[in-house]
């Protein structure tokens, strides 16, 4: 006769415990959709025309555009009002400067994401940024998480965002070379082009 009582009194405690600990997280994950509309890497390069020997000024690149990239997706069946949001992203940002001679100062990237209606470059992801020495060549790497503003969440639970990612110099010097390989109608092309690509972008829904 004890042991029906004992299994509800387990069934009632599992039940307290349950309650106590709220929902378990729910996860979007935005790079199917990401991948779908061919948002998930891309290009870019940006060439300055200036006379030989120059010195430059810092540069700021806006990926892929102004614009950003502008999505829409599926948001699933929320057992709760988040109490957050927090996004796991990957990006892989290569770049090359070309035709800068005494190259120095540092390079910056960082992700911004919005709502459809709002000023995405205003709208950076908290901490999701990542500051490095300048170099001809090299791999910018951002990876982490990032807890999401209540614009931000709106925008998620909406389902529709806009993505981008901002690419500028801080403190850069150096002068535009003087090498004939890169002077082209009297003027040096000085370049800042390269690839990047999105390799994980997973929103987690966290619940009290």
């Amino acid at each position: 006769m004890r042991k029906p009582v004992k299994h509800l009194f387990l069934l009632s405690l599992l039940a307290l415990v349950m309650a106590a600990c709220g929902p378990l997280p729910v996860t979007i994950d935005l790079l199917p959709t990401l991948k779908q509309n061919g948002y998930d890497h891309g290009s870019f390069s940006e060439t300055v025309a200036v006379a030989p020997g120059t010195e430059l000024t810092d540069q700021d690149l806006k990926l892929p555009d102004e614009n950003g990239y502008a999505f829409t997706f599926q948001v699933p069946n929320l057992p709760a009002t988040p109490s957050s949001l927090v996004l796991n992203y990957e990006v892989e940002l290569g770049y090359q400067v070309a035709c800068i001679d005494n190259l120095a100062g540092q390079i910056q990237a960082q992700i911004y994401l919005a709502g459809p209606s709002a000023d995405l470059w205003a709208n950076p992801l908290k901490g999701a940024s990542v500051l490095a020495t300048i170099r001809n060549q090299d791999t910018l790497t951002l990876k982490g998480q990032a807890g999401l503003s209540q614009d931000q969440i709106d925008a998620v639970l909406n389902g529709s965002l806009v993505l981008g990612i901002e690419l500028k110099t801080e403190g850069l010097s150096g002068q535009a070379s003087t090498d004939a390989a890169c002077i082209q109608d009297g003027e040096t092309q000085v370049t800042i082009s390269g690839e990047y690509q999105i390799k994980q972008a997973v929103i987690e829904a966290r619940f009290l």
